[in-house]
């Protein structure tokens, strides 16, 4: 019998750099697992923005502050999205994650 693994979550920051059209993006290493989800979403439910990390463009050696977000699940052998790329203005995680 093969032993499931515990899922893991990632959110994705990215941005296109308007300086030279590189397309960038980083994963929050602060958010691995379901409950390190559901304490970020919380957390920009109550401050109303998320803790960002900047993105670094090593084409210009420039940082940049990232524009949109997708969220993503990973399940050996499928990795699923739970949050397509959006906007982060528009994200709300009431509508994704903090569903009742």
């Amino acid at each position: 019998m093969t032993k499931s693994r515990e899922s893991h979550f990632f959110i994705l920051y990215s941005a296109r750099h308007q300086r030279c059209g590189h397309f960038i993006e980083r994963a929050d290493y602060r958010v691995v697992s379901k409950d390190d989800l559901i304490a970020w979403s919380r957390d920009l439910t109550s401050n109303g923005k998320p803790k960002i990390l900047s993105l670094h463009c090593d084409k210009c050696a420039e940082d940049i502050s990232p524009t949109h977000l997708r969220i993503i699940e990973d399940t050996e052998p499928v990795t699923r999205t739970v949050v397509p790329e959006m906007d982060l203005r528009r994200f709300d995680p009431k509508d994704w994650i903090l569903k009742k």
